[in-house]
């Protein structure tokens, strides 16, 4: 969206929670780059604290 109105300083703030988000995931012990979803995950999340 941001470069169909070349708003290309859009793109970079989006850099920062991406960033942030990577983060948190790998904090986690998970692989940003998976292809699957393992619906027993949704268990495993549930319960960790928050």
């Amino acid at each position: 969206m941001h470069r169909l109105e070349n708003n290309e300083g859009g793109i970079s703030e989006l850099r920062k929670p991406m960033q942030s988000l990577l983060v948190k995931i790998e904090e986690l012990g998970l692989d940003p780059e998976q292809t699957r979803f393992d619906p027993a995950w949704i268990d495993a999340v549930k319960q960790l604290k928050p």
